[in-house]
């Protein structure tokens, strides 16, 4: 990690945000923190609250937002309740495309001031029942009332990966209905509620989520999600599964492993297994983060499949 040196020869090991003042107790002068940005070893992220260059550049891009988000807490004062996508990112969820302003509500008076670059301020109130606190401080819608948030502002696919994620997560469905049905009556209900009608927890990546979507749009039998099949190799599970055709569609992206990063022998192990159920008559079917974006074409090429699979059941049934 990037090492700076105070002009009293004391170290100052940037491992962490740090701010202003904390460089300048560790010995650094102006000119030096200014110099040493210029030289892309310290980044800004916001007034007077620095990281080290070497650190963000390490980072995958939704780690980089939340470190954005921890900076403008850093810089700022008041009452601060992060909302919204922000959120969403500091309670871990699959943020895909999401923007990258900064959703803040602030319930005190004092505070950063309007008009912050990539700031969004909210003045409305909050339940208490509704914010909780992370590790460091930071105070933050529940993961419920993010949902609610998200769905009233945010395109549908994308509140619904946000939704989902924060199932996987914990949040209680039930709370977010109860929620929805207590609140104003406003033109963003029905968006709300068309959300919570499509989520499904067991979606365990954006990507997931995405198709399950696009699957649903195009009217194909609903699949079953995380689908256990047993083999001679040990158990596999489907993303999508229609069983009675021995039918998978399965998505692959980085999102699949955000969280930990399979060994290679687990790699291996998942592939004995693959080839093991192709073996039996099953058809796997791969689908990638490129592919969600040609919609046309995924959507032709996913037709063939499944029709092929219908035509082989149907032939194994004669």
């Amino acid at each position: 990690m990037d090492e700076l040196i105070g002009s009293s020869g004391q170290k100052c090991r940037i491992d962490r945000i740090v701010s202003y003042n904390e460089l300048r107790m560790h010995g650094l002068e102006e000119r030096q923190i200014a110099a040493a940005v210029r030289g892309k070893i310290l980044r800004r992220l916001r007034r007077s609250v620095y990281i080290s260059e070497e650190y963000w550049q390490a980072q995958k891009p939704w780690d980089q937002h939340v470190l954005l988000v921890q900076a403008h807490r850093a810089a700022s004062s008041g009452d601060l309740v992060y909302s919204h996508a922000s959120a969403a990112r500091l309670w871990g969820l699959h943020v895909w495309n999401a923007p990258e302003q900064i959703h803040v509500i602030q319930r005190g008076r004092r505070g950063e001031k309007p008009g912050a670059t990539g700031v969004v301020r909210h003045t409305h109130s909050v339940p208490n029942e509704d914010v909780e606190t992370l590790a460091g401080g930071i105070r933050v819608t529940s993961r419920e009332r993010t949902v609610l948030d998200c769905a009233r502002t945010l395109p549908f696919e994308l509140a619904v990966v946000i939704a989902d994620s924060a199932l996987q997560r914990g949040a209680s469905l039930e709370q977010m209905h109860q929620m929805a049905d207590g609140a104003p009556k406003s033109r963003f209900i029905t968006r709300v509620r068309q959300v919570l009608a499509a989520v499904d927890g067991r979606s365990e990546s954006a990507g997931e989520t995405r198709l399950r979507l696009k699957l649903r749009a195009w009217n194909f039998p609903r699949p079953v999600l995380q689908h256990e099949i047993r083999t001679a190799e040990g158990t596999y599970r489907a993303d999508f599964a229609w069983p009675e055709l021995k039918l998978i569609f399965e998505f692959d992206g980085e999102g699949k492993y955000r969280d930990a990063q399979p060994t290679d022998q687990v790699l291996l192990d998942e592939r004995k297994r693959e080839t093991r159920l192709m073996e039996d008559g099953w058809t796997i079917v791969r689908v990638r983060w490129s592919h969600l974006d040609d919609e046309a074409g995924l959507k032709q090429r996913l037709v063939r499949k499944f029709n092929e699979a219908f035509r082989n059941a149907a032939g194994r049934a004669a």
